[in-house]
């Protein structure tokens, strides 16, 4: 008999079969001493069993560790020379298991950033949001400021409540500081906004309970951002005035790096700023309010006795606050609105493209399973039992899976940020993304699974093998058998079945996006150029002074070459932006505010609708008389079928609390979409 040569055989055999356990470390004698070599120990240095009951258990079972971490050693190492031997199937699987597995990675931190992860806010599960609305008419999503003080003085659920105003991103201000200025988004607080967040300022100190009154000290923070782009991170800064739309403001202290609550705020003003008639205005509902629960209480226990109050406000204010009620949420339902359902439908979503990628590289393993299956033979006659070949087979299914999630990472990571790079679409929180621990721990479960998923299969069927077939006859037979045979279709058909059911969705999404492409949105989208201009609203208080400085730039912008027609107007259609305000149908002597409705209002210049291309349905377009009388309004379609369904609204008068005057309506335009 002809012994095969050492270099050829070692080839084909696992190194477990042709070391003898002599030549290799002896890790079942454990613990062993520091710097033991790599070859058999003398007697006198071997280590001594233990006599007592105890040692003796303890040493058995460190001699079955050892062995088991032997074992794993080598089929670590096993499973390594396996991938390298096959390099163009073991790239295809890891690639393959790379981008399924970071879909998932990148999906989940997304969720876990908006969903999962808690505010950056002391106790943030007991920060409850109040908003009133009315039954009829539109949701207003605000507080009236007498509302948000009836409801602290007289609740007893909430430890400590604030208010802040709902800024929208229109209104930004006007930031002047020593080396540069900027527009800024800002909100308007009370004194307890941020002891209720549990958030002081990291430099300086913040609003006091006299800046809350009327006529109070004109104080401002500003955010970390800002601090360091404005102020040049200057601690002379602090203390100093400084122009916020024209008007002097003192900056008392800067908030801490990551903070910019509300909706992205950099600065922060005292709600007296908004002067004593507005802290007196029940019929304004732009303010949001925060409670933070006592031990105890619970969400619907405040929301019925903030109901229950706001009830007999409207007993003792009818014509302000009649009809309307209260909603309580937790903080973070407000803060990530509604892109919950969004973001958990595409979690599911890249749950099957991990399916579809466990599925395929599932054939590909028991394809290589055919391959081997004289190794597999040979193992089993050499007395491998069906548990030890399937531990081989898992751990170089471990190994693969392995170096895909470190790949998986690395898409996970960029791919998250380009999406969110080109999307236009504004996710709440997603500052917060980051490879932390539960987003790794996350990983290794998805890794776990698809080891579970991908290496069970073609490990039961290796671990089943038949020696004497490919031992007798030498030939590649399929011993994966009839029963393999099916188990290899019904992998097909599952992975085509997932594969047709992702194209479904992704045929539904596209039509939709085609749909969407052809609907109209009411105006003229082609060569539409639109720019945001921040006037400072201390030297343009009033509607005339800005009305001609806007006169005065559209007249030079209409000389610019190619410029056929320019318009200007207080927020832009499909925007996201609005400026929701109530009225009333002038119908008799009195006012009745208590029947008030409410709608989206915007001020636009004499050619709006022209430029736009905005269809005139009846009646006339605003002219340069109407934007100096300021008592002529135009609607649209959709307010003209609601309130006159069979009558002509031209010529009828609304009572607007922001004009002295009765509005005149003397036309009607086509819907744009964002109107409701």
């Amino acid at each position: 008999m002809k012994i095969p040569r050492y270099r050829r055989f070692s080839r084909s055999m696992p190194r477990s079969l042709i070391f003898p356990r002599t030549f290799l470390p002896d890790f079942r004698h454990f613990p062993f001493p520091v710097n033991t070599p790599p070859f058999p120990l003398r007697q006198e240095d071997q280590w001594k069993p233990p006599t007592s009951n105890f040692e003796q258990y303890w040493g058995a079972s460190m001699k079955r560790f050892a062995r088991l971490l032997e074992d794993f050693l080598y089929d670590l190492c096993f499973g390594l020379r396996q991938l390298l031997r096959n390099p163009l199937v073991s790239a295809v699987c890891v690639l393959t298991l790379a981008l399924g597995i970071g879909a998932n990675a990148a999906m989940f931190s997304a969720v876990h950033a908006v969903l999962l992860c808690p505010l950056p806010f002391k106790n943030a599960d007991d920060l409850v949001d109040l908003t009133e609305y009315k039954s009829r008419g539109v949701d207003s999503g605000g507080v009236s400021y007498p509302d948000y003080l009836a409801w602290k003085g007289q609740n007893t659920v909430f430890e400590e409540t604030a208010a802040y105003f709902l800024v929208k991103a229109s209104n930004d201000i006007v930031v002047g500081g020593p080396f540069s200025t900027e527009r800024e988004r800002y909100s308007t607080v009370t004194n307890s906004f941020f002891t209720i967040l549990g958030v002081q300022p990291a430099i300086g100190h913040g609003f006091s309970a006299s800046d809350e009154l009327p006529g109070g000290e004109k104080a401002f923070l500003t955010s970390d951002a800002l601090w360091r782009s404005v102020f040049g991170a200057d601690p002379r800064a602090l203390y100093k005035n400084y122009l916020l739309d024209g008007e002097s403001y003192t900056l008392i202290g800067v908030m801490p790096p990551g903070f910019d609550f509300p909706n992205g705020c950099g600065i922060w003003v005292p709600i007296s700023t908004l002067g004593e008639s507005g802290l007196h205005d029940r019929i304004s509902h732009g303010y949001l309010v925060l409670g933070r629960l006592r031990s105890g209480a619970n969400l619907s226990q405040a929301e019925a006795q903030i109901e229950t109050i706001q009830g007999g406000l409207a007993k003792a204010y009818p014509h302000t606050d009649a009809d309307w009620h209260v909603r309580a949420q937790p903080l973070l339902n407000e803060t990530v609105g509604d892109v919950k359902t969004s973001l958990l439908i595409l979690l599911g979503a890249v749950g099957f493209i991990l399916l579809i990628a466990c599925t395929n590289v599932v054939n590909l393993m028991l394809a290589r399973a055919l391959v081997r299956e004289k190794e597999f033979a040979i193992r089993s006659a050499l007395a491998a039992n069906a548990v030890r070949l399937l531990r081989q087979n898992l751990t170089e299914t471990f190994v693969l899976v392995c170096i895909s999630v470190v790949f998986a990472v690395a898409f996970a990571k960029w791919g998250f940020e380009l999406t969110v790079s080109l999307t236009s679409v504004h996710l709440p929180r997603m500052e917060s993304f980051r490879l932390n621990v539960p987003v790794l721990a996350f990983v290794s479960a998805v890794a776990m699974l698809a080891t579970i998923l991908v290496g069970t299969v073609p490990a039961l069927e290796a671990s089943r093998p038949h020696p004497q077939g490919p031992l007798r006859d030498g030939r590649q037979t399929d011993g994966l058998g009839v029963r393999g045979r099916r188990l290899r279709g019904a992998l097909v058909v599952s992975e085509v079945a997932l594969a047709v059911l992702w194209l479904c969705g992704a045929g539904l999404m596209l039509r939709s996006f085609m749909y969407l492409n052809r609907v109209s949105p009411g105006f003229q989208t082609e060569h539409l150029l639109t720019m945001k201009i921040a006037l400072p609203g201390g030297t343009y208080r009033k509607a005339e002074q800005t009305c001609a400085y806007l006169g005065r730039l559209m007249e030079r912008l209409q000389t610019l070459p190619g410029a056929e027609s320019v318009a200007a107007a207080s927020t832009l259609p499909l925007s996201g932006e609005s400026d929701w305000g109530t009225f009333l149908i002038a119908s008799g002597a009195t006012a009745d505010w208590a029947k008030a409705s409410a709608a989206d209002w915007r001020g636009v210049s004499a050619n709006f609708f022209e430029t736009l291309h905005i269809p005139l349905l009846r009646g006339r377009e605003f002219t340069p008389a109407d934007e100096k009388n300021q008592n002529t309004i135009i609607i649209n379609e959709a307010m003209a079928r609601k309130f006159w369904p069979e009558a002509d609204p031209i010529g009828k008068t609304l009572l607007h609390r922001d004009y002295r005057n009765p509005l005149e309506i003397i036309g009607i335009v086509g819907m744009s979409e964002g109107q409701d």
